[in-house]
């Protein structure tokens, strides 16, 4: 009985969550402690205002990058699917353009000093 529950949960969309979330806090838990560091240090010199500016940028350089990256991706992906002669469900695709897009979307943002 407890064997087929613990199948029940490793099979199950809760699992596959958990571990979305896991790779997620490996992979941005860094930039989180940096941010919360960064955030504190701002606060004690009484330069709060500098960092919600610089903050601000790199999410708007981050989200402008990636929407028209994945526009852009999501178009040739879209017309290359459509003229390639294939039965292709597109789904490698669209998680190359989503990718690729976040890269590219990552790639910007870290260039905020120049935009400043």
């Amino acid at each position: 009985m407890e064997n087929e529950q613990m199948a029940g949960i490793l099979e199950g969309k809760g699992f596959r969550f958990l571990i979305g979330i896991i790779i997620l806090l490996i992979f941005f838990g860094k930039k989180l402690v940096m941010l919360a560091t960064d955030w504190m240090w701002f606060r004690s010199v009484g330069y709060e205002s500098i960092f919600e500016i610089t903050l601000a940028t790199k999410i708007i350089l981050f989200s402008t990058a990636f929407i028209l990256t994945a526009l852009f991706c999501w178009a040739n992906a879209r017309y290359a699917l459509k003229h390639s002669g294939t039965r292709n469900s597109g789904k490698i695709a669209r998680s190359v353009w989503i990718v690729f897009s976040l890269l590219i979307a990552f790639f910007m943002s870290s260039a905020w000093k120049s935009i400043l």
